[in-house]
């Protein structure tokens, strides 16, 4: 398989991050803090998958917290709050 197709399947038709990686994130006490966490929410993001990007990102203390709780600062606690208005409104 050549690059570009490897590519391709990876990021636009593998199932495994929707069916493997999001349930095993989610059922983490810190989702956020696993390696896979921000990966997890491109390769959704690529696939076309808004919502569930979303729905992952929603576990980020930040969202559920606010700054302080993630050790974030309001900036940065400020970017993951519109990324997560941008990924709602993604058609």
């Amino acid at each position: 398989m050549g690059t570009q197709a490897r590519w391709w399947y990876r990021h636009l038709c593998d199932p495994r991050c929707e069916e493997e990686e999001l349930p095993r994130l989610a059922s983490l006490a810190q989702p956020d803090a696993d390696l896979q966490f921000w990966p997890a929410v491109q390769t959704l993001v690529a696939q076309g998958l808004p919502e569930r990007a979303v729905q992952l990102l929603q576990l980020h203390p930040a969202l559920r917290g606010g700054a302080a709780a993630a050790g974030l600062s309001a900036p940065e606690a400020g970017l993951l709050v519109r990324l997560e208005a941008l990924l709602e409104e993604m058609p």
